[in-house]
């Protein structure tokens, strides 16, 4: 059975159209995912006395380098990364799964690769999406359960945002 399709922006953008993106978040379950993250980093600035402005642009694959940054302030120590570092990983950590994030990015460079090394006649989105439903298939019972656990990180996120 076909999961759902992404919907909203990016819609017509090659990459959502393929079958292994049906399976990730959509446009909308990251900006829910991003707020939560914003709110988290927020209540940790506070807890230091400080205010924090939520960022606007995206902080997905941003990456924290503490060579010089600080790791107490006044006494307390600071998170890891810190407190947006912290907050970016903190909805996603229960429901992290290796093996079928392993999975997906494997179906998605080898079903890309594939496509490509298969030759003109069979390049582009169709060829590609084929050689991704095969490989799902074989895959699918990870994949399910990335699927579910990406759900289970959405609603944590909308219980963050919703102060519930």
């Amino acid at each position: 059975m076909e999961p759902r399709r992404r919907r909203g922006a990016g819609r017509s953008d090659y990459t959502y159209r393929l079958p292994l993106a049906a399976r990730s978040h959509s446009d909308a379950e990251y900006a829910v995912i991003e707020s939560a993250q914003q709110i988290l980093a927020r209540d940790c600035m506070k807890g230091f006395g400080l205010s924090y402005r939520p960022v606007r642009e995206s902080t997905f694959g941003a990456t924290q380098d503490r060579r010089y940054g600080i790791s107490e302030f006044h006494g307390k120590a600071v998170p890891d990364a810190g407190c947006l570092g912290s907050a970016v990983r903190k909805p996603a950590e229960p429901y992290a799964y290796p093996a079928g994030v392993a999975a997906a990015s494997t179906i998605s460079a080898q079903g890309f690769r594939t496509s490509i090394d298969a030759g003109p006649r069979r390049q582009g989105a169709r060829a590609e999406a084929g050689i991704q439903r095969g490989m799902i298939r074989e895959r699918i019972t990870v994949l399910r359960r990335l699927r579910d656990l990406h759900r289970h990180t959405v609603s944590a996120a909308r219980r963050i945002v919703s102060g519930t």
